[in-house]
């Protein structure tokens, strides 16, 4: 049986092992400006999306040689516009991002190697989409960054190597077609 006495040390113990893990920087809250770009603009419709953006400050990437970041167009009306054959982007080591198990629409590419990003240039990412359904005129969305981190640092040319995100931030809403600037 434990003393009683030990009871206050016993807490205090436990709350120093919470506070650091919780301190730990997988699990510390990102502020969104450190990681997402400081301006850009996205064009949204049933053929393509097209994102232009530019970061005025990159130290987010430069401490972490394994960080990710992803660019997201997402649309809610799942009838508005559906997946293309084709993608390309200037980003480090880009990628497209996986769909699997997405419950939206989630057009992304992605950076393997974020800590590559350049100050002050301007990046861009294009996604081919299909016309779902001709009768669907329009769709609620919004675009994201998105700042995640790789398994592995030999891992750079795969979806499969970035781990769930670190942290996201909303850039802009909309409702497509449309063009927005943030």
């Amino acid at each position: 049986m434990i003393n009683k006495l030990y009871y206050p040390l016993i807490c205090f113990f436990a709350l120093m092992v919470c506070v650091l893990l919780l301190a730990h920087p997988s699990h510390a809250a990102i502020a969104p400006e450190t990681y997402s770009p400081s301006s850009g603009l996205a064009m949204i419709n049933k053929n393509y999306t097209y994102n232009t953006f530019k970061w005025d400050n990159v130290q987010a990437f430069r401490d972490d040689p394994l960080s990710t970041y992803e660019q997201e167009t997402i649309l809610y009306n799942g009838g508005y516009a559906m997946e293309g054959y084709y993608w390309i982007s200037n980003l480090p080591y880009a990628y497209k991002d996986t769909t699997v198990s997405d419950k939206i629409d989630n057009f992304a590419v992605g950076s393997a190697k974020a800590n590559e990003i350049k100050k002050n240039r301007y990046y861009y990412t294009y996604y081919m989409l299909l016309n779902q359904y001709p009768w669907v005129k329009s769709s609620q969305g919004q675009i994201n960054a998105q700042k995640g981190h790789r398994i592995a640092s030999w891992c750079t040319f795969s979806t499969w190597c970035v781990l769930t995100p670190d942290a996201t931030n909303r850039l802009a809403k909309f409702t497509a077609p449309a063009t927005v600037r943030w």
